[in-house]
C-alpha cells in the first residue's frame, strides 16, 4: 500500500472513529465498544485513539475508560462561519413557534445517519433533564426529528438505515428497532412525524422536514409534549404551527 493510499484510509478510520464517539454522546463509549462498531481491529482502534488524544480531538476518562470528544473539537467549531444568513431566518421562525404551542422546539440538521439539534427553544412545563442539548448527535430513527428525516426517503433504504442505527438506540432512552421501524412506517402513513414514548418515556413528539433548494429533507422541526397531553386533536394542531413554521422557512430559503 502506497503512502498516499494508507493516508487516506487512516483519515477515513479517524473519521469514523470520531463520528462514533461523538454519537455515544456525554456519556462516552470504550475501546471495545468503538472496536465491534467500526469493524476496525481493536489494536488500529486502540492506535488512533491514542493519536487522537495526543492532537486533543478525544480525551478519555481515567476512571469509567470512556472516550469523549476532546477540547480541540470546541476550538476548531468556534472558528466556522456562522451561517448567520439561516440562522437569521430560523431564529424568528422558532420563537414565534415556541410562543405559539408553549411547548419545546427543536430544529434538527441531518448528519449521515445521524441528526443534531442546532436549536432549542424551550417551553411548558418540562424537566430540563430530559431535554436534548443543542449540537447534541442522534441516529435517525428516534425522536420527532430523527424521524421526519426519514418520512420522505424510500421505505428500504430507511429500513436499512434503522437496523444500522439498531444497535446504538440504548444510548437514547427505550427505543428497540422494531419500536423505531414502527414508529417510522406509522409516521409515514400519517405524514408528519410522531414519537410516542420511543426514547423518554412520558414525552412524545411531532416533526415535519424542511427542504433545501434540491427538494431534499435537510433538517427538521419537532415539538415536544408531554404524553399526557398529545390527544389527536392536539397532534393536529400541533403539527399545523410547525408545519406553517416549515413554509415560512422554506419560503426564504428556497
Amino acid at each position: 500500500m502506497d503512502n498516499q493510499v494508507a493516508g487516506t484510509q487512516s483519515i477515513r478510520r479517524a473519521s469514523v472513529i470520531l463520528q462514533e464517539v461523538a454519537a455515544a454522546g456525554q456519556g462516552g463509549t470504550r475501546l471495545s465498544e468503538l472496536a465491534r462498531r467500526t469493524n476496525l481491529e481493536r489494536a488500529t482502534v486502540h492506535r488512533m485513539l491514542k493519536a487522537l488524544m495526543l492532537e486533543r480531538w478525544l480525551q478519555r476518562d481515567d476512571a469509567s475508560k470512556r472516550y469523549r470528544l476532546g477540547p480541540l473539537v470546541f476550538e476548531l467549531g468556534l472558528c466556522i462561519p456562522t451561517r448567520s444568513d439561516f440562522r437569521s431566518v430560523f431564529e424568528p421562525v422558532l420563537a414565534d413557534l415556541v410562543e405559539e404551542c408553549k411547548e419545546t422546539v427543536y430544529l434538527n440538521v441531518r448528519s449521515g445517519l445521524d441528526f443534531i439539534c442546532m436549536a432549542r427553544k424551550d417551553g411548558g412545563d418540562q424537566c430540563s433533564a430530559m431535554i436534548h442539548d443543542v449540537g447534541g448527535r442522534r441516529p435517525l430513527g428516534i425522536g420527532g426529528g430523527g424521524i421526519a428525516l426519514l418520512l420522505e426517503t424510500d421505505p428500504d433504504e430507511a429500513e436499512r438505515i434503522v437496523r444500522k442505527n439498531a444497535e446504538r438506540f440504548h444510548y437514547y432512552g427505550f427505543a428497540t428497532c422494531q419500536l423505531a421501524l414502527e414508529s417510522v412506517r406509522q409516521s409515514r402513513e400519517l405524514g408528519h412525524a410522531l414519537a410516542r414514548d420511543l426514547d423518554i418515556i412520558g414525552l412524545s413528539a411531532v416533526g415535519l422536514p424542511i427542504h433545501n433548494t434540491s427538494g431534499n429533507a435537510f433538517a427538521a422541526i419537532s415539538i415536544v409534549t408531554p404524553s399526557r397531553r398529545l390527544t389527536d386533536a392536539r397532534r393536529e394542531q400541533l403539527v399545523g404551527m410547525i408545519r406553517r413554521a416549515v413554509e415560512r422557512i422554506e419560503r426564504k430559503i428556497l
